[in-house]
């Protein structure tokens, strides 16, 4: 089982998610925003506003969103490319 054990904003709906067995994937939820629990996220503001809940090893939200790590796992783009870090945020190129 996979387990989210760091999330980090990138740009647009994309995230850096790294699971606890070492990978990093490029995870873009943009396609998964929709529905009563989802749709609210698709205010950019609202999106970057998540983070790692420890007791069920995922990204969550503040109105309850979240989405299970295997299918994080599955959808995400392994990094080919060592992501640039400036200021706060992660910038990754051709993503």
């Amino acid at each position: 089982m996979k387990r989210v054990t760091e999330a980090e904003y990138i740009k647009d709906y994309k995230i850096l998610v790294t699971f606890n067995n070492g990978v990093k994937k490029i995870v873009d939820m943009e396609k998964n925003l929709w529905g009563e629990m989802f749709e609210p996220l698709k205010d950019k503001n609202l999106f970057k506003q998540f983070s790692v809940n420890k007791d069920i090893h995922t990204i969550v939200w503040a109105n309850g969103a979240d989405f299970s790590p295997d299918s994080l796992y599955e959808s995400g783009k392994p990094i080919t490319r060592e992501v640039k870090r400036t200021s706060s945020r992660a910038k990754v190129k051709n993503y």
